[in-house]
């Protein structure tokens, strides 16, 4: 039951990074929000992380285009439903993208209750990808399908099948017996 939740809530995590990454960067789903954002990316840009701490210059529209493919690929991966690792590559690029926009925000001087959302998602995908890591996974390594072949699990399974012909065989003997005496 505590996996189907994780999976509802990394799919539902994944819907909602999925459609904030695709409006940083294309406005065919909701225009004034993909404007908004250019108009404030131009701020954020300037006290980036990784321009103010290795002295990297970049555009607002590489910013925001950073931001969001973060947001798309760890929603894909939230998405995805083929393992663990995927979902937690997701998480991590997430949490990264989440912290950028943190640091943003602080470096701006912005007050808590404009970034206070983000806080609250950075710290629900935390929890989450701790709970899945180490909790619903046990020692958090994936699981695998047994590598033994086909045939030689049947070779495991035949010590027990041969008990059951030398039964079938003893009664056949015995009953060839049987008749045998009655013939002789």
């Amino acid at each position: 039951m505590a996996s189907k939740l994780i999976i509802l809530l990394s799919g539902v995590l994944g819907v909602f990074f999925l459609y904030a990454g695709v409006c940083k960067l294309y406005p065919m789903l909701d225009q004034d929000l993909h404007l908004s954002m250019k108009k404030h990316f131009v701020n954020y840009a300037r006290v980036a992380p990784l321009r103010t701490n290795l002295n990297m210059k970049f555009k607002a529209s590489q910013y925001r285009s950073a931001v969001g493919s973060l947001e798309i690929v760890g929603g894909f991966g939230l998405l995805s439903m083929t393992g663990r690792t995927a979902r937690l590559i997701g998480f991590v690029m997430l949490i990264a993208a989440e912290l950028f926009m943190i640091h943003s925000y602080q470096a701006l001087g912005d007050p808590l209750q404009k970034y206070i959302r983000l806080v609250a998602a950075a710290v629900l995908l935390t929890a989450q990808m701790m709970f899945e890591r180490w909790f619903a996974g046990g020692n958090g390594e994936e699981e695998k399908a047994p590598s033994i072949p086909a045939k030689n699990r049947e070779e495991e399974k035949a010590p027990s099948m041969p008990v059951k012909k030398e039964k079938k065989s003893r009664k056949s003997k015995g009953a060839v017996t049987e008749e045998s005496k009655k013939e002789s």
